[in-house]
C-alpha cells in the first residue's frame, strides 16, 4: 500500500483472530466443521434476535438459497430496489429467476414503498394466493429491500405490501449487522434477513455470509440447500444442493471479531457523524440515516445535493490524487449489461441520485489524523452551485 494512502474500508485483524485461526489449524478444524462455526452461528442468533442462522460461504450464497428456500422457482418475478450491489441481482438470476426493478426513496436511498405498491396494483394481478405480472404473466415470488450502506429501508410498510400482495419478503441486509429498523431487532421484519461478512463488512470473516430467519422450516430448508442436500452419510442427496458452507476457519475469524464488534460499531457512527460534523460545504450532505431506525454505519460517504461546478468523479479525482480512496457508489442495476432488458418501473430517482453519492474512508482502524485529511482535502475544494 502506498505511504499515506488511506483505504477505503479495510478489515480491523489483529492477534486475536491469528490465535483462533491457529486453533483450529492445531485441532484440525479447517474446513466446513468445527467448535467455532457453531459458536459463531450462536453469537449471530443472539445478536440479531433470530430463533436460526445459518452461516454460509458469501452474502451472495446466503441470498440465493434463501430465495429457493422461500419458493423462488425458474421463470419468476423477484422485485428488488435498481439501486443496489449487483450480487443481488445475480442471486435472483441464480434461481433461474428475474429481477423486477423498483424506485428508491430519494431522502433514504432505499426501497420507495410507495413505488412498490404503485407498480403492483398497475402492473400484476393476484389469484388463489399467487400474485403475477400481468404483461409477461410471470409469477412474483419474493421481494428483497436492501439495507443502503447499512440504514434501514421503510420495513414496516415494505412488511404491509408483501403480507397485502401475499409475497414473500427476504432482506438483503448484507452491510446492516448492527442496525435496528423501527428501533427493533433486525430479525423482526421478513421471512428472513441475509448479512454479508466480507472484507469490508461490519465485521469480517475473510468470505461468508448468514441466513437469519424465525423460521423454523425455512432454516432447516436453507441449511439443507447449502450442505448439498445431503440426507445419509452414505453419499445420498435428495434435491440439486449447494457447497456453501462456512469453514470453521472462517468462523474463528468470525468469532474473534464478534469480541469487537460494539468498538466497530461505536466507531463507525463516530467516523459518520465526524464527517457530517466536519464538512463544511452545504452542497455536501452525508448519506442519509435514520429515517426508518439506527444505521449500522457501514459505509460512510456524501453526495452532492445540487448541481455544481465539479462533477462527482472530479471530486473522487482530486481525493485519489491525495491519496484518499473514494469511488462513486453501486451502477443501478438497470443500467447493468446483464439486466439491461429487465422489467423495470420508474426509476427517477434512482437515475438522479447515483451520479451524486461518494464513498469515503471508513475503516474501523481509520485514525483522527486520517479523517482530518480527508476533511481537509473536501474542505478545500471550490464547490459551487450551478
Amino acid at each position: 500500500m502506498q505511504d499515506n494512502f488511506i483505504p477505503l474500508s479495510i478489515p480491523n485483524v489483529d492477534h486475536e483472530e491469528l490465535n483462533l485461526v491457529t486453533e483450529c489449524i492445531e485441532n484440525n478444524q479447517i474446513s466446513a466443521a468445527g467448535d467455532f462455526t457453531t459458536l459463531f452461528e450462536n453469537k449471530i442468533k443472539s445478536f440479531t434476535n433470530s430463533k436460526f442462522a445459518v452461516s454460509t460461504n458469501s452474502g451472495t450464497s446466503a441470498l440465493h438459497v434463501s430465495l429457493i428456500a422461500i419458493g423462488v422457482k425458474p421463470g419468476d418475478l423477484v422485485l428488488i430496489p435498481s439501486l443496489t450491489f449487483i450480487a443481488t441481482a445475480n442471486a435472483v438470476k441464480l434461481c433461474g429467476a428475474d429481477p423486477w426493478l423498483i424506485d428508491i426513496e430519494k431522502e433514504n436511498l432505499t426501497l420507495n414503498p410507495s413505488s412498490l405498491r404503485l407498480e403492483l396494483e398497475n402492473n400484476s394481478y393476484s389469484k388463489n394466493g399467487i400474485t403475477t405480472h400481468k404483461l409477461s404473466g410471470k409469477r412474483i415470488s419474493a421481494i428483497v429491500p436492501v439495507y443502503v450502506a447499512g440504514n434501514p429501508p421503510n420495513m414496516i410498510e415494505i412488511q404491509n405490501i408483501a403480507r397485502e400482495f401475499q409475497i414473500p419478503c427476504v432482506v438483503d441486509a448484507a452491510g446492516a449487522l448492527g442496525s435496528s429498523p423501527n428501533n427493533k431487532p433486525l430479525s423482526e421484519y421478513g421471512n428472513c434477513q441475509i448479512i454479508s461478512f466480507n472484507g469490508n463488512k461490519v465485521i469480517t470473516t475473510g468470505n461468508g455470509g448468514v441466513v437469519c430467519t424465525n423460521d423454523d422450516r425455512l432454516a432447516y430448508a436453507v441449511r439443507h440447500l447449502s450442505t448439498t442436500a445431503r440426507i445419509s452419510d452414505n453419499y445420498e442427496h435428495d434435491m440439486v444442493g449447494f457447497n456453501y458452507r462456512l469453514s470453521n476457519i472462517n468462523s474463528a475469524i468470525g468469532v474473534a471479531q464478534f469480541r469487537k464488534l460494539e468498538y466497530f460499531l461505536a466507531k463507525k457512527e463516530y467516523v459518520y457523524n465526524f464527517y457530517k460534523n466536519n464538512i463544511l460545504n452545504p452542497l455536501l450532505k452525508p448519506f442519509p440515516n435514520g429515517r426508518y431506525g439506527a444505521s449500522s454505519y457501514w459505509l460512510s460517504g456524501i453526495f452532492i445535493s445540487k448541481n455544481t461546478n465539479i462533477s462527482r468523479n472530479e471530486i473522487i479525482s482530486k481525493l485519489n490524487i491525495s491519496k484518499i480512496s473514494a469511488r462513486s457508489f453501486w451502477n443501478p442495476i438497470h443500467l447493468q449489461i446483464p439486466y439491461l432488458n429487465s422489467i423495470k418501473g420508474d426509476l427517477s430517482n434512482t437515475e438522479s441520485s447515483h451520479k451524486k453519492l461518494i464513498t469515503l474512508p471508513c475503516s474501523t482502524n481509520i485514525s483522527n489524523a486520517e479523517l482530518s485529511r480527508v476533511v481537509e482535502c473536501l474542505n478545500d475544494l471550490q464547490i459551487e452551485s450551478q
